[in-house]
């Protein structure tokens, strides 16, 4: 990585960054199906209703309530009014119908994690609401594949602009430049880029 001066003065200047793992790959993966032409604030809103009307409650000797995410078998039992009920809109139909595909198919994460890259992306994209962007985020935050790069509003920005690159470039396009640079290491630069690009570019 510090081969490459865009990389080199990245990973100085915002020393310390790191590359989240989700815990649990199914809410990885309802995360990012949920995220899609989300913003951010509105996105924050429906996961915590999800935790609040749905997940298990766990109560500390401190008085303190936190709520787990809710599982996709959870999910799956659910009526639309009760999806509704989490502030997910038009959203609750594409996660009612995650459940239900992702309980016909029996995802194996663990085989998803040895298979090649571009057949682990192509069996995710085989779920409802799961396009390339959010099958690349499941395979590097929940699956830990740094060999692929997902591409966000935030780190195209950050690539073009860094790199002098042509907005008009497709996701594709910018992920191979990236991939054709760093390889196997290309995920743990997702967090450098993105960050540099909320402080950059945070007010356009």
């Amino acid at each position: 990585l510090k081969d490459d001066p865009v990389a080199k003065n990245l990973i100085t200047e915002y020393k310390g960054l790191r590359l989240i793992r989700y815990f649990d790959v199914e809410e990885c993966l309802i995360t990012y199906q949920l995220s899609a032409n989300t913003l951010i604030s509105r996105l924050e809103q429906m996961l915590e209703a999800l935790k609040q009307k749905l997940g298990l409650s766990f109560k500390f000797k401190d008085g303190l309530i936190l709520n787990s995410f809710p599982t996709l078998e959870q999910i799956l039992g659910l009526s639309l009014k009760k999806l509704y009920s989490c502030k997910l809109g038009y959203k609750a139909k594409f996660l009612l119908e995650l459940a239900k595909k992702y309980s016909k198919e029996k995802i194996d994460w663990k085989m998803l994690e040895k298979l090649n890259i571009r057949e682990a992306r192509r069996r995710l994209m085989m779920l409802p609401g799961v396009g390339l962007k959010v099958a690349d985020a499941v395979l590097l935050y929940g699956l830990g594949r740094t060999e692929t790069f997902p591409i966000d509003i935030w780190v195209r920005r950050a690539i073009v602009n860094l790199y002098g690159l042509s907005k008009e470039l497709n996701y594709t396009k910018l992920q191979n430049f990236i991939l054709e640079k760093f390889g196997k290491y290309s995920g743990y630069l997702t967090p450098y880029f993105f960050y540099h690009s909320r402080r950059m570019f945070k007010h356009q």
